[in-house]
């Protein structure tokens, strides 16, 4: 069985402002020494670096350095696989826009959400309510 973090937790984890940031970096070091997969979008990861070093958002943001560090170590993590978009998540992702009003902030939620039916992941460790509305999605929010 496999499952994928969202970047929000990824960023819960480093954000030194966040109430839930030891639980954040807690759920992730405990999660990742499991024997399922983890598997991350390249979205997710560049995600990280634009959003971790963004002095607008954090108030103690990362270097660049620091934020690829982060990333690198777990990317290297033998149980971590990065994956890619390609034709079979954008079927499911027309196929969505179909079913659910996708528009504005909801597009990158549907995008990892096609992706991640596409790989056959279920299982996607979040806090945002929003991957609820994917039927191949079981959103799971560990901090709550």
């Amino acid at each position: 069985m496999s499952y994928s973090i969202d970047l929000n937790l990824l960023l819960c984890s480093i954000d030194e402002d966040s109430p839930v940031q030891r639980k954040a970096k807690h759920f992730l070091i405990e999660t990742l020494r499991t024997e399922e997969l983890c598997v991350l979008s390249w979205e997710t990861v560049y995600g990280f670096v634009r959003i971790s070093t963004h002095r607008g958002i954090f108030r103690n943001p990362l270097s660049t350095q620091a934020a690829v560090a982060n990333l690198q170590a777990l990317i290297d993590h033998p149980r971590v696989e990065v994956i890619s978009t390609g034709r079979p998540s954008w079927d499911i992702f027309v196929r969505l826009t179909g079913e659910i009003p996708i528009k504005g902030n909801l597009v990158p939620d549907a995008a990892l959400a096609s992706l991640l039916e596409a790989a056959g992941v279920k299982r996607l460790y979040t806090r945002d309510r929003d991957f609820r509305k994917f039927d191949s999605l079981e959103p799971v929010d560990p901090l709550s």
